[in-house]
């Protein structure tokens, strides 16, 4: 083979191309990056368990109740035949002279409108100089502070009437805040009849009330073992400590009488005085009790939070309350889940926790459930855009045939037209 052949077999021979190295170099690359990329999003998510496992943990060890519990016993009603949705709530006027928030109401002679108040004070609403119920000035009757009364809470600085009753003169208020006592309405004057030490545990949370017809003995609810501002423990807990006592107003005594209650709210005797009419509003029930032995007799699923209960002329029972579940798989996560519910029940502070609680129910669905002595549906009424009746708490017909709803949440009393 001479020069010449060399040079061009030199020339026509394939070189090892400039690009193949790099092109393993390349796909070595892309798998240590693959590699790399794994093993980075494997360490985020590692670290993102690690931090979720100690932030549970650690809502554990901070939460403010020891013991949790399973909700189970929740019937879930659904918004139709008797409950399907409709507006009669949505017909009437707002009293914006009556705030903050009067969440329960009773009327007296000459059209006169009593109320509770959010900062502790008793009100009386004249009607009007045409006569019209809720129209004319305001009152006070006590001014929400009761000095040197033993409270339940210091900090709150003035009373928190729940429930009213009135008999001839005297007004009988179940107070979260300062127990139980009566108001001269003439005279203004407070008595004190029974204190939150008057008993142990104490009274935490006063809520409502009712009285015989021979005035001896006053029924009232103690709805929680939280205090005021701590109210929604109980549903975060799932513990259900609440309370009916029985008062003596001859000798004094005081009786617990049903315990075990979840979030006992509203209180009404029924017309022959034979039971006791109980709502429960962290169970969406109402009961009816025998008051001899202190049994169930019937119980009524609702489908909403009920509040206060009222009789009727009629021998009806009137139950008032709002907050349907929105969200049913929350509902669910929520209720069967109890110790998610301590760790962010550690986590949260106790606004947070609230507002949460509150997030969970639709508050502008209101309703007003007339039942019979047997627990029948007699009529439903109900408000769902929060415009007129908005977070109800108690509902009452007045002597002009309207019905008066009161409020734990809106900063305006609700009559509604009929």
């Amino acid at each position: 083979m001479n020069n010449k052949q060399i040079r061009r077999r030199n020339v026509s021979a394939k070189p090892i191309s400039a690009n193949e190295s790099p092109k393993v170099s390349h796909s070595n690359s892309k798998r240590r990056m693959s590699h790399s990329n794994r093993s980075c999003i494997f360490s985020l998510l590692f670290c993102f368990c690690g931090c979720i496992l100690i932030a549970f943990v650690t809502g554990l060890f901070m939460c403010p109740f020891e013991t949790v519990m399973k909700i189970e016993d929740i019937v879930n009603v659904q918004l139709k035949n008797a409950y399907a949705v409709n507006s009669l709530l949505s017909t009437g006027k707002k009293l914006h002279n009556i705030f903050p928030t009067p969440e329960c109401t009773v009327e007296g002679k000459d059209k006169l409108l009593y109320a509770g108040l959010a900062d502790g004070r008793v009100v009386c609403i004249h009607p009007s100089n045409d006569g019209e119920i809720g129209a004319g000035k305001v009152e006070n009757i006590t001014t929400g502070v009761i000095q040197g009364a033993v409270n339940t809470y210091d900090a709150w600085g003035h009373g928190r009437p729940f429930g009213l009753r009135l008999v001839g003169e005297t007004l009988y208020v179940a107070d979260a805040i300062y127990g139980l006592y009566m108001v001269d309405i003439k005279l203004k004057k407070i008595s004190i009849l029974v204190s939150p030490d008057a008993v142990v545990p104490n009274i935490n949370f006063a809520d409502d009330l009712d009285i015989t017809t021979d005035g001896n003995f006053i029924y009232f609810s103690d709805a929680t073992k939280n205090q005021l501002t701590h109210y929604h423990f109980e549903v975060y807990s799932g513990i259900c400590s609440g309370r009916i006592f029985r008062y003596n107003l001859i000798s004094k005594k005081l009786d617990i009488v049903i315990t075990n209650l979840c979030f006992a709210n509203g209180v009404q005797l029924s017309n022959n005085e034979h039971q006791l009419v109980v709502t429960e509003t962290n169970r969406n029930r109402i009961t009816w009790y025998d008051i001899e032995t202190w049994k169930p007799l019937h119980v009524v699923n609702l489908p909403f939070k009920p509040n206060n209960v009222r009789i009727t002329d009629r021998g009806t029972y009137l139950v008032a309350g709002s907050g349907p579940f929105l969200r049913p798989m929350i509902k669910s996560i929520f209720f069967n889940f109890p110790l998610l519910r301590k760790s962010i029940s550690g986590l949260l502070s106790v606004h947070a926790l609230d507002t949460l609680y509150q997030a969970m129910y639709d508050e502008s669905h209101c309703f007003l459930v007339e039942l019979n002595d047997f627990g029948e549906v007699v009529n439903v009424m109900q408000g769902t855009d929060g415009k007129l009746a908005y977070a109800i708490a108690s509902g009452i017909e007045l002597s002009d045939g309207r019905i008066a709803l009161g409020t734990w949440a809106a900063d305006h009393m609700a009559i509604i037209d009929r």
